[in-house]
């Protein structure tokens, strides 16, 4: 069996991050949500999301799917990760949807995120109002 060749994996999905094409992004997210969800990646990956900018559907699925897998990871990271302004909120609250739904979150950082969100619909309603 071959060792997985952990470069050349990352460079590919990478690369695959900067497509035109929703699936091939959405390839290279899901191959970073596979296999560099630790310790050792877990910054660098944020890093690369960063950049992304694809608005389809399937790409922010995936970003919302590796974000609430991350949190199980490293909760409070991938908690201030999402609120840096680059992080569109769509994406953002698909997220926070899913580490709620999730059984790998505890129900104290459920309750954190929920206060995270009703603190985000607060002050957005003021924005709208004014």
């Amino acid at each position: 069996m071959k060792k997985f060749n952990e470069i050349l994996w990352w460079d590919y999905a990478v690369e695959c991050l900067a497509s035109d094409e929703e699936f091939t992004v959405r390839y290279g997210v899901m191959r970073l949500m596979e296999s560099f969800l630790d310790e050792t990646h877990l910054k660098k990956v944020f890093r690369a999301l960063r950049k992304v900018k694809h608005e389809g559907y399937y790409v922010k699925m995936g970003m919302a799917w590796l974000y609430a897998t991350a949190a199980i990871q490293d909760f409070e990271g991938t908690i201030n990760e999402l609120e840096r302004k680059g992080t569109d909120r769509w994406t953002r609250g698909k997220s926070l949807q899913k580490m709620i739904e999730s059984y790998r979150i505890s129900d104290e950082q459920k309750e954190i995120i929920r206060e995270k969100r009703n603190n985000g619909k607060k002050s957005q309603m003021v924005k709208n109002s004014s």
